[in-house]
Formats: C-alpha cells, sequence, structure tokens
C-alpha cells in the first residue's frame, strides 16, 4: 500500500510540529484521496525534540506520548521512495523542501510533492500540478483549523485537538499582538473558534507557552542556534544561507559559552554556509518594547567576504527594511555585523525572500550578463566559500 508523509518544516516549532500531525489526522479521518497510511514527520532528529520545552510541554499536555511520534532519524525517505514504498508528501508550514531533503536531489523527493499547506512566501519549488493552500497568514495552524471547520468540525469539539491547533495560533502571532504585525482576521477568528474548548484563557495558555519558549537557559550557543533553524540554496543553487532565530538578545547570547565566536564558526561550518544571520528578539526591558537584532555573518572563507556586508545592507536599505548600527557586542567573529531592526515587525518571514533576491541579483552577474547588471547597479560575482 505503501505511505503518504506529511512533514513539517526544518524549524520545528510548535505550529509546524502541531500541523504536521493534524493535518495527517484530518486526511486521515476523510479519505480525502489518500488510500495509503498516513505519517506524519517532525523533521528534526529525535533528540532535538528536548530543545524546545514548549512543544515537549503541550505534547505530554494533550496526552500525546512523543516516542509515538515519527522524526527526522526515524524514516528515510530516500530508501522509501527508492524501493517504492513513499506514494507521496504533503508539506506543512513550509512550501519547499527543507535542506535536509533538498541536499538528496538524486532522490527525487520533490516529484512525490502532492499538497502543500503553509503560510509563507510562495517560493514554486514544487510540480505544477501540486494542490496548493498558501496564504500569508499569521499561523500555518490557522489554515489547518480551516480545513477542520469545513471538513471535519465536529473534530475541534475535541480538547486536545483544539488546544494543540490554538497553541499554533497564539504562538506564531504573539497572541494576536499588533504590534507584532502577524495576526490576521483569519488568525483571530480561528482562535476564538478554538479558545471555547480549552481549559485555559488565551492570555494565560500563551503565557504558559511564551515562557517555556523563551526559557533557554539551559542552552549552549549551539542548542540556540539550532533551536529554530533554516536552510535555503539560493542563487539557483550556488549559495548556501541559514538563519537562526533566538529569542534572546545578542548581548544575553554572548553569556552563554567561554568563546561564543567559536561556537558559530563551528555552526557556519558544520553547515557549509556561505552566510549565516542570527535574528535575535525580546523585550527591552529598559522600555518594554519588543525589539528586533540582525546579525550578519558572510564565510571568511567567501572571496570578497568584506564587501558582501554593505551590498548586502544596500540591498535591505532598497526592500525597506531599515537597520541600525550596533557597536561593541562582544564574543562574535570578527567579521559579524550586527544591527537593531527599525521595525520589529519584519521576521524571517520577510528577511529569507529579501536575501533570495539578493543572490538571484549575485546570479545574475555570475551568468555573465554584465551589461544588465552593470545597467541595474549589481555588483561582482564572490565565490563560493561555504564554512566559516
Amino acid at each position: 500500500m505503501g505511505v503518504s508523509v506529511v512533514l513539517g518544516n526544518e524549524a520545528a516549532d510548535v505550529d509546524s510540529i502541531v500541523c504536521a500531525i493534524l493535518y495527517a489526522f484530518l486526511l486521515h479521518i476523510t479519505g480525502n484521496g489518500h488510500d495509503r497510511h498516513l505519517a506524519p514527520v517532525v523533521n528534526v532528529p529525535r533528540a532535538d525534540l528536548a530543545l524546545r520545552a514548549d512543544a515537549k510541554w503541550l505534547l505530554k499536555s494533550v496526552g500525546l506520548d512523543t516516542t509515538s511520534l515519527m522524526f527526522l532519524d526515524d524514516i528515510d525517505l530516500r530508501r522509501l521512495k527508492k524501493v517504492g514504498a513513499l506514494k507521496s508528501l504533503v508539506l506543512v508550514d513550509h512550501n519547499r523542501l527543507g535542506r535536509q531533503q533538498e541536499e538528496e536531489e538524486e532522490a527525487g523527493l520533490e516529484e512525490l510533492i502532492v499538497e502543500i499547506v503553509d503560510h509563507h512566501k510562495d517560493e514554486r519549488q514544487y510540480p505544477k500540478d501540486v494542490k496548493r493552500n498558501i496564504q500569508m497568514v499569521g499561523s500555518c495552524s490557522t489554515l489547518v483549523a480551516a480545513e477542520y471547520t469545513k471538513k471535519a468540525p465536529a473534530a475541534l469539539q475535541n480538547t486536545q485537538i483544539a488546544s494543540m491547533l490554538l497553541a499554533g495560533v497564539l504562538l506564531d502571532t504573539g497572541n494576536m499582538d499588533p504590534a507584532l504585525g502577524k495576526a490576521t482576521a483569519a488568525d483571530d477568528l480561528m482562535a476564538k473558534v478554538l479558545s471555547p474548548k480549552c481549559e485555559e484563557t488565551p492570555a494565560e495558555f500563551y503565557e504558559r507557552l511564551k515562557n517555556l519558549r523563551l526559557d533557554v537557559s539551559t542552552l549552549t550557543t549551539r542548542d540556540l542556534l539550532r533551536k529554530d533553524y533554516k536552510q535555503w540554496t539560493m542563487g539557483g543553487g550556488g549559495f548556501r544561507v541559514g538563519i537562526s532565530s533566538v529569542p534572546v538578545f545578542i548581548e544575553k547570547m554572548s553569556t552563554k559559552d567561554n568563546d561564543m565566536a567559536q561556537a558559530i564558526d563551528n555552526w557556519q561550518a558544520e553547515c557549509e554556509l556561505d552566510l549565516l544571520l542570527i535574528m535575535n528578539a525580546d523585550t527591552d526591558p529598559s522600555d518594554g518594547t519588543f525589539k528586533r537584532q540582525l546579525v550578519l555573518l558572510p564565510s571568511s572563507s567567501t572571496t570578497d567576504h568584506t564587501t558582501l556586508i554593505p551590498r548586502l545592507l544596500d540591498h535591505f536599505k532598497k526592500s525597506g527594511i531599515a537597520l541600525e548600527t550596533l557597536d561593541g557586542v562582544k564574543h562574535l567573529p570578527r567579521r559579524a555585523a550586527v544591527f537593531l531592526q527599525l521595525d520589529a515587525k519584519i521576521s524571517r518571514k520577510q528577511i529569507q525572500p529579501t536575501v533570495a533576491a539578493f543572490y538571484d541579483d549575485v546570479r545574475l552577474v555570475c551568468r555573465g550578463r554584465e551589461d544588465e547588471a552593470h545597467a541595474s547597479g549589481k555588483w561582482s560575482c564572490p565565490q563560493r566559500g561555504g564554512g566559516s
């Protein structure tokens, strides 16, 4: 019969984990054309769940035994496809295969994608006939909950299902905080549909989950970099870019290890990155406002890495992303550049496509279209380095 996998994204936050589990369950109870076994897969190694205190607590609170869940290191998608056992892939909370699957290009996993449910910018890296539900709402859980209201409304009367979906919605939108600019009318509607079945008020539930997510007291620098991490190939596959979202300011992060700079270098080398971005976010205790920082770390082995940052900053400026230089941050690699984002509403969802567009410009030059590049003020092509 074979198996259909419902795959969450590689950051594997609460929203992604919830959507993988509950969209697979929805497909199971409704049939929906999937005449085979359905397996939700959390797109990180099993050991990495320990880094996600909010997800661990949520799953335990609804009585879900995590030993019954399937993680990235529990399933070999490439082998399953090779023997004809992997029949299809459904992507939730992303619309392009993650780095672990994309780097197995010869496996041809992309051709098995049959459906996508996501709330990120459409990267159009999938077959043309894929069923798509891609909407720029605050949370993918909002889209999954909406599918339940249409196809299995009775299931939303289940406290466990409603609580899991509400957790995804609240965490991704900051409990509908307008200052974050993430929540939409659709998110608000689904939160109101789901909250009556939960045992706590949305505010209480959100605070509990948020505090668990923000408690990184036991995590090392490496843990923080990989806890909420996504990676892409950009510029036609010529450049590897990773973005780590970290829920503390870079100054506090620097207290985690005796040598944070070495830990960052090691991570960048391990992932073979041409560019690492660290997006730090927290509440400023001096004025109580939510703020974001951005750290840019080009690979030290990339040709012209010293000029990459000014050119990337120019691209950010032209894209409406305003940054202010932060000086005096200690324990970073010397090549690092640290900035305060002047608009705290801009998250990884906006930064990633902007960086991708920048590397598309790089590819334009690399292809030798110098005349077009010069006319648009582009620049010469750096050579891939990889690592730190």
